[in-house]
């Protein structure tokens, strides 16, 4: 969690919390809106050398979209994205609302 930290420095309002997920995309963490008491979930994308064959980075482009998309989104089946951060080139972070239950226990 101390990279989330350092990471969320950015966050201004905003208190770490712990690792909820870990993928091949980036880490989930829970975090707490310090204004409000509200529980949020924080996805850190991972950063990533730009392939040498592109001279960009695919990760940051993807979550560069997914802010794009989401930023329009607003629909009940849509887990909705409250904030978005790039605390320094190829980090990103993504403030979602927290979900308490687990998708595999829905499906």
């Amino acid at each position: 969690a101390t990279c989330l930290k350092s990471a969320m420095q950015s966050m201004e309002g905003y208190e770490a919390g712990q690792l909820l997920a870990e993928g091949r995309f980036g880490s989930v963490f829970s975090a707490t809106k310090v204004s409000t008491g509200q529980q949020v979930a924080v996805k850190k994308i991972r950063a990533r050398r730009p392939l040498a064959e592109l001279g960009w980075d695919p990760w940051s482009r993807s979550a560069e979209r997914e802010v794009e998309v989401l930023s329009r989104v607003q629909h009940k089946n849509v887990v909705l994205l409250l904030e978005h951060f790039v605390p320094r080139p190829g980090i990103t972070l993504l403030v979602y609302e927290f979900l308490e239950w687990e998708l595999c226990h829905i499906l």
